[in-house]
């Protein structure tokens, strides 16, 4: 009886962790997920800037409307002031774009000039 009581307490310890490192691989898997970006949200985001940003970009400096967002006095300096930023624009310009193409908007500025730590929402 002896033999299969530690045999059952050595099985139930392996399955206790084997279950906890099971739960906490869900934990980082969905961890990592909310580091990441939607890299749709942030092709469709690159397709609004094209579209709509470009146009007064191009107004503010024709030779190079990028420059707005990596010249030395750029006024956005945090991932904060970057979604700021594009609120505002979307509201001066009366874009009517939605929540999820601000976001996506957002991402694809930071993946592609600024490259700010992203924030949680």
């Amino acid at each position: 009886m002896k033999k299969t009581s530690w045999f059952f307490c050595s099985f139930l310890l392996v399955s206790t962790n084997l279950a906890y490192a099971a739960d906490k691989e869900a934990v980082n898997t969905v961890n990592n997920t909310k580091a990441t970006v939607n890299t749709e949200a942030v092709e469709k985001g690159k397709a609004l800037h094209e579209k709509h940003c470009m146009a007064c970009h191009i107004r503010m400096n024709k030779d190079a409307p990028n420059e707005i967002y990596t010249r030395n006095n750029h006024k956005v300096k945090s991932w904060n002031s970057l979604q700021t930023q594009v609120h505002r624009c979307n509201s001066q310009l009366d874009l009517s774009f939605f929540d999820d193409e601000i976001k996506g908007l957002v991402d694809y500025l930071n993946q592609e000039f600024y490259k700010f730590e992203k924030k949680s929402n």
